[in-house]
């Protein structure tokens, strides 16, 4: 039962982890799309 909860906890933490790098990279992308308008409407 103990290690059932710890694969919960790690699996939770991967979940976490991913949904942030998913966002954090959709923010990248955001901010590199908004650099190359800029740089290409210049």
């Amino acid at each position: 039962m103990k290690y059932l909860h710890l694969i919960e906890v790690h699996y939770l933490k991967y979940l976490l982890m991913t949904v942030t790098y998913v966002h954090y990279d959709m923010d990248h992308v955001g901010l590199t799309n908004a650099v190359a308008i800029r740089y290409l409407t210049k």
